[in-house]
């Protein structure tokens, strides 16, 4: 038998199949080890992040340094010679033992007694400390409504919680220490971060845990961007040009609304534990609320265009961002509303700015990140950086994007030089990063990659975040006409608060009110 072989069939065929393992290669959306190295980073963990289709059913992603829990963790360190200080092994007290329970203080120092005495062993004097690390989180919330907390640093699941109907959407997330607010359609939750100690009605003490969601509140209006935690409150933007404000904890209570002029473009943005809120809106002003209290507008300013990327939040209570009309501001938010600077730079602007130490980054329209002085606007490098579509993260000496065609871009901090583009690594997810040196990627299958600086094991902190009641942006004050119950059950079950409010005039307890006019008791205040 005589057989023919269809050359221009079979060829045809080997073509489509060397295209498709081509592109499966080019597919690539996490490094390697080898490239890591390459760049200065290494990688600390991948884990699935556990969306049912991948990276577009994750709805949000964020970091949150958790001010309120530290890690703890035992440092062997070198000590009497040349190489003094340099830290041998670091032990975390929360590491699992054989039956999966963390080890403890005790243990932990125990196996840094034992690494010690090997190292005098070898001629060199080492000791040990206790040293404290705040939390680094990373959320997530899918699209089929699972909400997972990870510690960002180890990649460890601190807990997960499936809420509410898939069908009616889900918005951005809103956080702080406390809670992590969920809205799915119009209905809001609000679950507990942290485990809480609470009195129940019945005068015991029992443990809120973490990932106990409230109930399903309806928000009257619809909402827009998702939700802001600032201060006590809960803000989120509705399309009834205004903002509905629930406290936290008990968002039963009657909320507060304000309207304004124009709907939100973006989500409000605030600084972590801060008391001030800013966002723009489509008739070219930017609001600020002040959510010390009860939730009320400072001021609203109007700028050159529309603020279609959003806002970025800075310590002291500053927020910067780019307009379409090719201007920069900066805006402190005090009740007069300072525009600190503002900077013509003839370029359209659609992205959220990207804050670290003293540098503002701003990528325009047309692909050039400029970087600007937080203090006065003036541009820091000599030239801006070409073909730059967002900057994500901070990581050692360089910034980490991607290009405007979604590959991997490192841009040197101190020139704006493009260091290395990685044609081969797509970023679909971006996860903004302004807190820690740390870079995350999101694979197209919903994996999650944490890179470092290889120099650096425990996060390097670019952010200065104090607790909230350290008076960072001003002290927390209870909402006006709101109990004040911080023992009380987060969801409704607490004791009522035990000590009367004091003279707002500067009695003492137990003394009658002072007279506000400074009278003596009895006198007439007038005079007479």
């Amino acid at each position: 038998m005589i057989r023919t072989f269809n050359f221009a069939g079979n060829f045809a065929g080997l073509v489509c199949s060397l295209v498709w393992a081509c592109a499966t290669v080019q597919a690539k959306d996490l490094l390697s080890p080898y490239e890591a190295e390459r760049i200065g980073m290494v990688e600390s963990w991948h884990r699935q992040v556990g969306a049912i289709g991948g990276a577009e059913a994750i709805v949000d992603i964020q970091i949150w340094v958790q001010k309120s829990i530290q890690r703890e963790l035992i440092e062997v360190y070198t000590k009497g010679s040349a190489s003094a200080g340099v830290v041998t092994e670091r032990i975390s007290l929360t590491q699992k033992d054989l039956r999966g329970r963390p080890i403890g203080k005790a243990e932990a120092e125990r196996l840094a007694k034992n690494s010690i005495l090997k190292l005098k062993r070898r001629g060199i004097e080492a000791d040990f400390r206790l040293i404290k690390v705040d939390q680094v989180r990373l959320y997530s919330l899918t699209a089929d409504g699972n909400l997972t907390a990870l510690d960002a640093e180890t990649g460890e699941q601190m807990w997960s919680i499936r809420l509410g109907r898939p069908e009616r959407g889900y918005s951005s997330l809103g956080i702080n220490d406390r809670f992590v607010t969920v809205l799915n359609g119009s209905s809001m939750y609000q679950v507990s971060a942290m485990d809480v100690e609470t009195v129940d009605k019945a005068g015991l003490r029992t443990i809120v845990p973490a990932g106990r969601p409230s109930e399903a509140k309806r928000i009257d209006g619809v909402p827009l961007h998702g939700a802001v935690n600032s201060g006590d409150h809960a803000l989120i933007t509705t399309t009834r040009r205004g903002m509905e404000t629930y406290l936290l904890g008990q968002p039963t209570i009657e909320p507060g609304f304000e309207m304004f002029s124009g709907k939100a473009i973006t989500k409000p943005a605030t600084y972590p534990n801060s008391e001030r809120v800013m966002w723009p809106t489509d008739s070219s002003f930017v609001y600020v609320v002040d959510t010390s209290g009860q939730p009320s507008s400072l001021f609203r300013l109007g700028v050159d265009g529309n603020v279609e990327g959003g806002v970025a939040a800075a310590s002291n209570n500053r927020f910067f961002f780019g307009c379409t009309g090719g201007r920069v501001y900066a805006v402190d938010a005090t009740r007069s509303g300072q525009v600190l600077w503002n900077q013509s730079l003839g370029e359209p602007f659609y992205r959220v700015p990207f804050v670290t130490g003293d540098r503002v980054l701003m990528t325009s329209g047309y692909g050039s990140l400029h970087c600007l002085n937080a203090a006065n606007g003036r541009p820091a490098w000599a030239r801006p950086a070409t073909d730059v579509d967002q900057v994500f993260a901070h990581v050692g000496n360089q910034l980490v994007g991607r290009d405007r065609q979604h590959h991997l871009v490192l841009v040197d901090e101190a020139t704006g030089s493009i260091n290395g583009r990685f044609n081969s690594v797509f970023v679909e997810k971006v996860v903004i990063n302004q807190d820690t040196d740390r870079c995350y990627l999101v694979g197209k299958g919903g994996m999650v990659q944490c890179l470092r600086s290889s120099e650096n094991e425990l996060p390097v902190f670019l952010r200065a975040i104090k607790p909230k009641d350290s008076g960072d942006t001003g002290s927390a004050k209870p909402p006006t006409g709101q109990p004040a119950a911080p023992a009380a059950d987060p969801f409704g079950a607490g004791a009522e608060p035990a000590t009367p409010a004091a003279d707002p005039f500067g009695a003492g307890a137990g003394e009658p009110m002072a007279d506000p006019f400074g009278a003596a008791p009895g006198a007439d205040p007038f005079g007479n």
